[in-house]
């Protein structure tokens, strides 16, 4: 749907991800990259399903086309896979995912976060603290069994 597809993501620190060959047609209003904790979107399909993040550019605007290309999503600074259960699309007009993957639990080998100046990705300030808490339970992996909403 909307020519949602990538390679298998990877994460490269606990606050990193690698999506490679990550593709999007943009045809879809209003899509943005979104996290959450269980349960996953499928399972509750009538509320927005999680917390929007920025995108590769730390930009909150609706995603652009890609085509094939390889983007590296970080999360905020106060969150960790350890923490967060999903990273998915969503568009926000039709409350509709188009995908979303399920961080493995538990985390093992995963390296610390490169510090605070290195990155700069903050969640987008149309997400006010208290609908964040709503989705927070706390404070190297493939995964090849991404599931798909259709």
């Amino acid at each position: 749907m909307h020519g949602v597809k990538s390679g298998y993501p990877r994460l490269l620190d606990s606050r990193r991800i690698l999506i490679p060959d990550f593709s999007f047609d943009a045809t879809a209003p209003s899509v943005n990259f979104i996290i959450g904790v269980h349960p996953t979107p499928e399972e509750f399909p009538n509320e927005f399903p999680g917390v929007t993040i920025s995108n590769e550019q730390g930009s909150c605007a609706p995603l652009r086309i890609y085509n094939k290309k390889s983007i590296v999503l970080t999360l905020p600074e106060d969150l960790t896979f350890h923490s967060v259960d999903w990273i998915g699309l969503y568009c926000k007009d039709f409350n509709h995912v188009f995908g979303f993957i399920e961080i493995p639990k538990p985390l093992k080998g995963i390296p610390a976060a490169i510090p605070k100046a290195s990155v700069s990705a903050n969640f987008c300030r149309r997400c006010p603290t208290s609908f964040l808490a709503r989705f927070l339970k706390g404070t190297g992996y493939y995964f090849p069994a991404c599931k798909e909403i259709i």
